[in-house]
Parts: structure tokens; C-alpha cells; sequence
């Protein structure tokens, strides 16, 4: 998230708006980060193109409280690039977010990951 300010100042501003309890732990900042993102893009600021890109470079570690919260911000960012005609891109990310539901470390995380939002999954909100 250091690498976010650096690059750009009106985003700088904006995280130093994120509460103090809120920087607390890096979950947290994450949440209130990805809430950001989508807050931008609700009000077409494309600076949150900025942000969902870093988060979508985020590699998969098998933590999901934080795993679903850079899914949120790669979906924002998949729907931005199908919406956008960039079937490349969204075939990427679709397929990173497919990648993560095979390599779940257990039966019971698999299960709950495939049937908790089918329609994401399929795809057909995107």
C-alpha cells in the first residue's frame, strides 16, 4: 500500500482519510482500501483503477481473511475490464480467481468457496 501513495498524491490523501482503527492491523487497511476502491469507482474516479490493479498483482497465500478482500478488488476490476472490451485481461483475472478455488488447503474451504456465491463463479454478474 506504500507503493499506492508514492504513486500518486490525491490517493495519498484519501488514505490518510481511512480511521485510525482502521490502520491498525493490515486487514483492516486492506477492507478499508478495497471500500475505497469501490467508492471511487461508484463516483468515476479512476484512481481506483490504481488501486484494484496493485491488489490484483497480490498472489494467492492461503489466508482468506485477507484473500477475500483482493478477490473483491480483482472482481471490481474484472467487471471494469469486460465492461471496457478487454476480453485479454478479464480472461486473466477470471482465470487467477478459478485458480484459487483448486488450491484451497482443505475439503471443507473448497466446499464453502464453490457454493457460498455460485454466481460469481459462473460469471454471469460479470
Amino acid at each position: 500500500m506504500k507503493q499506492l501513495n508514492a504513486k500518486n498524491s490525491q490517493l495519498a490523501e484519501y488514505f490518510e482519510q481511512i480511521p485510525l482503527k482502521n490502520k491498525k492491523t493490515k486487514k483492516g487497511f486492506l477492507e478499508s482500501v478495497v471500500i475505497l476502491a469501490y467508492i471511487l469507482y461508484i463516483t468515476k474516479n479512476e484512481n481506483f483503477l490504481i488501486i484494484v490493479k496493485e491488489l490484483s498483482e497480490a498472489d494467492f497465500f492461503h489466508d482468506y481473511d485477507y484473500w477475500t478482500w483482493l478477490e473483491s478488488a480483482i472482481y471490481l476490476l474484472a467487471y471494469h475490464t469486460k465492461g471496457k472490451n478487454n476480453h485479454e485481461q478479464f480472461l486473466q483475472l477470471k482465470t487467477k480467481l478459478d485458480d484459487t478455488l483448486y488450491t484451497a488447503p482443505n475439503e471443507l474451504v473448497l466446499n464453502v468457496k464453490k457454493k457460498c456465491s455460485p454466481t460469481f463463479f459462473s460469471w454471469r454478474n460479470v
